[in-house]
């Protein structure tokens, strides 16, 4: 299952009292700037197509904290600037995540091997996601966890 090349989920990036989602991309490119340390120069050169919360309603209506923040860019070299700056100048111990912006299936079978993934790593396996499939140590995880998860059960039999 393709991802979206261009796109990039950004979590827990607390939400200011700001309504447009303009102020949504100063919010964020003040990220870049203050947590990031990327200069501004390079963060004002970096073009995104759209940028939105996404609703964190629960399906009682409260609100559930801070929506996740979907940003489509223009180029795919901006991508890549982003998340090498991600992996190398985020400080350790904050709440802030990134992730590519993949289909519900795919964030759900991450969402639900998450914890198995965790558990190889403290167990000092090689562990990690390419895209929709969890690999421990070279392969395919297949656990118990998946059998509710019918598209990774169309990857372990194909």
């Amino acid at each position: 299952m393709p991802q979206s090349r261009g796109n990039l989920k950004f979590f827990g990036v607390s939400k200011q009292e700001r309504k447009s989602n303009s102020d949504t991309e100063k919010v964020l490119r003040e990220l870049m700037c203050t947590k990031l340390k990327l200069p501004p120069k390079d963060v004002e050169e970096i073009h995104f197509d759209r940028v939105h919360r996404i609703s964190t309603h629960t399906q009682d209506g409260r609100n559930s904290g801070p929506g996740s923040i979907i940003v489509k860019l223009s180029a795919y070299q901006d991508k890549n600037f982003i998340l090498k700056s991600f992996i190398k100048n985020l400080p350790k111990g904050t709440n802030i995540g990134r992730s590519d912006d993949f289909p519900k299936e795919v964030d759900e079978i991450q969402r639900k091997l998450h914890p198995v993934l965790k558990a190889a790593k403290h167990e000092k396996k090689e562990a990690y996601f390419k895209v929709e499939k969890l690999l421990i140590n070279g392969s395919l995880y297949q656990g118990p966890e998946t059998d509710q998860l019918p598209l990774y059960r169309c990857l372990m039999n194909g």
